[in-house]
């Protein structure tokens, strides 16, 4: 059984039972409580899959958050989103992985530095404010060393690309194509246009099995951007919409013909380019941290 998130809404039984029979069909034993912070890296807590109710998904789970992720500071509630549901392609035994927003457990507010919440929060805005969807295209990629610490040959690279990709299909996450370079060891895969919000989710599950995929064959991955030359991991993005407005005269070119939600969308990306750059390249060495995978 496939189960077709976009149907899903939270709090809703009969919707909510169709990840409970998911779980069944699938005879899967636990449940990844997933949830990620500024930092970028996918972080989770794991329960058995009979635990995943009607109740958790409406009420969370409260966990003591320095334990649990280090950064947050007091207990954090984890609110699974039934909208993100996906069978793990990288975990040891049968699990399903359910992308979750961090709460306040008292206000039950989204945190205001969740980066589920901010992108949702974004999304929303832009549909309400502009009557836009916007519809992001991102290429993960990853770097590859052996346990000799050399950069795996392209034809490594596209076996390690192609059960990648397979495990991200049996995840009921679409990719449209991959391919290795440009720099020795890298390999880059294409997952399929969505919605902002979605595709986040499927880009962090993606590299996460990445991660889990090469620490299984005994490699070293690197998935931080290089701000140096010749190539290396990153993720090459494209963004789209559906928006209505269009240029203010008719057989206006150049800039002119871009609607106001576009510039403005290019003109908020230059101007704090400088503040992005620190969550978006975090590493000024060169790239050289592995993020999570290393056979040492």
């Amino acid at each position: 059984m496939l189960l077709d998130a976009g149907i899903l809404a939270r709090g809703d039984p009969e919707r909510c039972a169709a990840v409970r029979e998911m779980i069944r069909v699938r005879r899967l034993l636990h449940v990844d409580l997933c949830f990620s912070g500024l930092d970028g890296r996918l972080r989770w807590a794991t329960i058995p899959a009979e635990s995943l109710t009607e109740e958790l998904f409406r009420e969370g789970l409260p966990l003591v958050g320095r334990e649990v992720a280090g950064w947050w500071d007091g207990v954090m509630l984890l609110l699974p989103d039934v909208d993100a549901v996906f069978p793990a392609p990288a975990a040891a035994s049968s699990t399903l992985a359910v992308m979750c927003e961090v709460r306040s457990p008292h206000a039950r507010q989204t945190a205001a530095l969740d980066p589920r919440g901010v992108l949702r929060r974004a999304q929303a805005e832009a549909g309400g404010r502009f009557q836009a969807d916007i519809v992001i295209n991102a290429d993960p990629s990853v770097l590859l060393h052996g346990g000799d610490g050399r950069a795996l040959a392209d034809s490594a690279v596209f076996d390690f690309l192609r059960i990648l990709a397979l495990g991200m299909w049996e995840s009921q996450v679409p990719v449209d194509w991959f391919r290795t370079g440009p720099a020795l060891g890298q390999g880059r895969i294409q997952l399929r246009p969505g919605r902002a919000l979605p595709l986040a989710d499927r880009v962090m599950l993606c590299r996460h099995a990445a991660l889990g995929l090469a620490q299984k064959r005994g490699l070293a991955a690197e998935l931080l951007p290089r701000p140096v030359s010749g190539g290396g991991p990153g993720m090459p993005g494209r963004t789209s919409s559906d928006e209505t407005d269009g240029p203010s005269s008719g057989g206006s070119v150049g800039a002119a013909a871009v609607g106001r939600l576009r510039r403005g969308f290019t003109g908020g990306l230059l101007a704090h380019m400088p503040a992005l750059l620190a969550f978006c390249v975090p590493d000024a060495s060169g790239g050289r941290r592995r993020e999570f995978c290393s056979p040492a």
